[in-house]
């Protein structure tokens, strides 16, 4: 790229996935030499990855609140101001506003589906629904699934062009999980939203099936916030080892203190804590939602169920994992050679980089 500048436009900063993505591509760009500047749409108030993508070097801008023409007009004043070449909106909502702003002034954009095409299509909105399918004219997906059921849509307002570059996760050392002795306890984390879509009841379920099966004394904590925080610690019943220590900041901390990590949710496109989990050698016992099951292979570097068969399939062979020696600890080098091969920042920011050249023409 001749033009070194990258204007990347995000709904909010708060802890969520793809914002941890923004933060492990910028922080590869930034070391190799391009200026990155970030401009925040909608800020939540609670932008945790503000201060992180500082650190490594990133120019931030919050667009003035206001009608929607208001922060059409700022975000042109923040686009001309950082003389991006490239202007990239990482999260679906905020694909519409990039392409008017790229197109008035001359530059190139790209636009993206974070999770399932269709759900995110319906969550926007009909009218923003289709104008962020269709401006800009280059979406990326950050999964497979996503990728293929957008180039599938039939429907009005059907994307025309979308790559797949996938998820990175940053590697640090390495240590396998010590297996739980007989009649010790196996400790389980979920790491998410606390909303409707990760469905924690089916983790809540999940324990009480062991409970019930006989199986391995087991302690669930789900980390992490949301509206149904009180709903979920109404369903725990007394004689179930499940807490909920709210948000973390240093979810590999989290991890490295467990034995397995539990995905429940009803849709995902590339989850970033089971990557995470990957990176840490922690075997995931998950949903069969987005790319999952082609990140996770079953009985390989976890278990994957569908959403209908997921407790009693779980909690069985959870019960036959735990009750065989070496199995969980092979299970976990697994899991860290997978992310090592597929997974790194550098294959996230040479297909990006890829890209923005075909953009650009150079």
């Amino acid at each position: 790229m001749n033009n070194r500048r990258i204007l990347f436009v995000v709904g909010c900063l708060g802890g969520g996935g793809y914002q941890r993505q923004l933060l492990i591509l910028a922080k590869r760009l930034v070391a190799s030499g391009v200026s990155v500047h970030v401009a925040v749409w909608r800020p939540s108030g609670n932008e945790v990855y503000s201060d992180l993508l500082r650190d490594v070097g990133v120019r931030l801008h919050v667009v003035k609140d206001g009608f929607f023409l208001s922060k059409l007009w700022d975000l042109l004043r923040i686009a001309a101001k950082s003389k991006a070449g490239i202007i990239h909106s990482y999260a679906f909502t905020s694909n519409f506003p990039v392409w008017l702003v790229a197109f008035a002034l001359r530059k190139s954009s790209v636009g993206s589906i974070r999770g399932m095409y269709e759900w995110e299509r319906r969550g926007a909105g009909r009218l923003r629904g289709v104008l962020s399918s269709v401006f800009p004219k280059q979406l990326v997906a950050n999964s497979i699934a996503s990728a293929e059921e957008a180039r599938a849509c039939s429907a009005f307002g059907a994307p025309r062009r979308v790559r797949y570059i996938g998820n990175a996760v940053e590697l640090g050392p390495f240590s396998l999980p010590k297996e739980p002795q007989p009649g010790g306890v196996l400790r389980v984390v979920g790491i998410g939203r606390l909303d409707e879509n990760k469905n924690w009841g089916r983790a809540i379920q999940l324990v009480e099936e062991i409970q019930r099966i006989r199986g391995p004394r087991l302690s669930l904590a789900i980390w992490g916030e949301g509206p149904l925080r009180l709903q979920l610690q109404g369903l725990v019943k007394e004689s179930a080892d499940v807490t909920f220590p709210g948000f973390t900041t240093d979810p590999r901390c989290i991890l490295r203190e467990a034995h397995m990590v539990v995905l429940c949710s009803d849709n995902e496109g590339t989850p970033n804590v089971v990557l995470e989990a990957l990176a840490e050698g922690r075997p995931v016992v998950a949903t069969a939602v987005g790319d999952v099951p082609r990140i996770v292979r079953h009985g390989v570097e976890g278990l994957v169920y569908s959403t209908e068969s997921y407790v009693a399939s779980a909690a069985a062979d959870i019960a036959e994992l735990v009750s065989i020696p070496g199995r969980l600890s092979k299970m976990a080098r697994n899991a860290r050679a997978r992310a090592e091969q597929d997974f790194s920042p550098s294959k996230l920011e040479s297909s990006t980089i890829d890209l923005y050249r075909e953009l650009r023409g150079r």
